[in-house]
């Protein structure tokens, strides 16, 4: 990982790779996928520069869902204190999920 628009060294994140990552709303932990499919998060430590924790496995990614390892989309996502991921359900899914009142249910997360 390296600065945005302006100077910095880059500081490695992942050991053999990563992709797909998703920070916690309060920028203290990072979750991304490995190449062999293993769901990781590290900690953060903000600063000058950013220091990052020893990865660790959370979860392994079901087999449809790695695709090709850099292919661009996001079949995942993880709510804003971490404790919750959501996953697409099917390789070839065209279901939807309708939830009202959404705005009501952010506070639960």
């Amino acid at each position: 990982m390296r600065p945005f628009l302006r100077s910095g060294e880059a500081a490695r994140v992942s050991v053999n790779g990563g992709r797909r990552p998703r920070w916690r709303n309060d920028g203290r932990e990072l979750y991304f996928e490995t190449p062999d499919g293993r769901m990781m998060s590290t900690s953060v430590t903000p600063g000058a520069t950013l220091a990052f924790g020893t990865p660790q496995m959370l979860f392994r990614v079901p087999s449809w869902l790695r695709g090709m390892f850099f292919d661009p989309g996001v079949p995942y996502d993880v709510n804003g204190d971490g404790t919750r991921f959501v996953l697409r359900t099917s390789p070839a899914s065209n279901a939807a999920v309708l939830v009202e009142n959404w705005p009501a249910l952010l506070g639960k997360w």
